[in-house]
């Protein structure tokens, strides 16, 4: 069983209006009993009482959606939704955090704990309630930039398709270590984060090894070498896709100009990925062909060094952008300028 308590026991100011609890949600009807509490971890209560403390200094507060979900709730949500983007799939590695009483779904409200304008209602599972707001309207800017600022005081991260959802950033401390790993996995912070730099630094061992071994005129070695270009360019793949994963989250954790290199860094490799895949084609026939055309080989490997030098400029070219998200002391440059709303959502 989770040791949950009520929010209103920690802090009674913020106001509960659990919409789950009526018909003002996805599915059109009740999923919890009247009367149900707002239940979380205690140690989500704590940073919840934390951000109200901070909106209290902006005449604001807190409304909470919803909090604590069971299992079986969220197996009716995903089956009315099931779209991975918006609702989490129960059956999939740890299901929603909100099941496991380390996330809530969270609004603003003004003094007097009325509604405020903010980019869309409840469960609103578009492009509008994407984090980033991209409307026009001033009013609804600041009041999302200052829910998320207060939200992230108290030691909360968003989701890039739910404005209102807030997950505790220590969350993997309070799930059974497999759970976890799981959600970590389909995070994909972690992973993105370790292979990241093998594409790059494998390909430049390889490269400048076959340099080497083409000016040494060593079959063997040229063979060694182009399979680490070949292992090194498929790195790429892998990296591609976890730094998709991880994207929702990282996003809620930078600044507006973290926010322009981080889709700067995306579009980047989302454009050039492919010389990462035709390296790795040309380095795989740099291999099997000699083997029945001998005298293919070295004007192959020669298109392979050309290539490689190619893609090593173009990994540092999308590193470059990469490096510059969450490091400001790297950021000597005004950030890329915002690309048209299409482009992103």
């Amino acid at each position: 069983d989770l040791p949950l308590i009520d929010i209103k026991s920690v802090d009674p100011t913020i106001v509960i209006e659990l919409r789950y609890s009526g018909r003002n949600n996805l599915i059109g009807h009740a999923l919890y009993s009247p009367g149900t509490p707002a239940l979380v971890r205690p140690e989500v209560a704590q940073r919840l009482a934390a951000a109200q403390l901070f909106l209290r200094r902006y005449q604001c507060g807190l409304k909470i959606w919803d909090a604590y979900r069971p299992r079986s709730v969220q197996m009716r949500l995903w089956q009315a939704a099931h779209n991975n983007d918006y609702v989490a799939d129960p059956g999939a590695g740890a299901g929603s955090m909100h099941s496991w009483g380390v996330a809530v779904d969270a609004t603003l409200t003004d003094a007097w704990n009325n509604p405020v304008s903010m980019p869309t209602d409840f469960d609103d599972l578009t492009p509008a309630a994407m984090w980033r707001y991209r409307g026009a309207d001033p009013a609804i800017r600041a009041h999302l930039r200052l829910l998320q600022r207060a939200m992230a005081s108290a030691g909360f991260y968003g989701l890039r398709t739910e404005w209102w959802h807030f997950t505790i950033a220590d969350w993997k401390k309070y799930l059974p270590p497999g759970e976890a790993k799981l959600a970590a996995q389909a995070f994909g912070t972690r992973w993105h984060v370790l292979i990241n730099p093998l594409p790059v630094y494998g390909l430049l061992m390889g490269w400048i090894g076959l340099v080497i071994a083409l000016l040494l005129k060593s079959h063997h070695a040229q063979v060694a070498t182009l399979a680490l270009v070949l292992i090194s360019s498929v790195l790429a793949w892998p990296v591609y896709e976890f730094g998709e994963q991880a994207y929702d989250r990282v996003q809620t954790m930078v600044d507006s100009d973290g926010q322009a290199w981080l889709d700067e860094h995306k579009d980047r490799a989302e454009d050039l990925i492919y010389i990462f895949y035709a390296l790795a084609v040309l380095s795989a026939i740099a291999i099997a062909a000699p083997i029945k055309w001998p005298r293919s080989s070295c004007p192959i490997v020669v298109a392979v060094i050309l290539l490689g030098a190619v893609t090593l400029g173009t990994g540092g070219y999308i590193a470059y952008a990469g490096g510059r998200i969450r490091h400001r002391e790297f950021r000597n440059e005004r950030p890329p300028p915002k690309k048209a709303e299409h482009e992103h959502d």
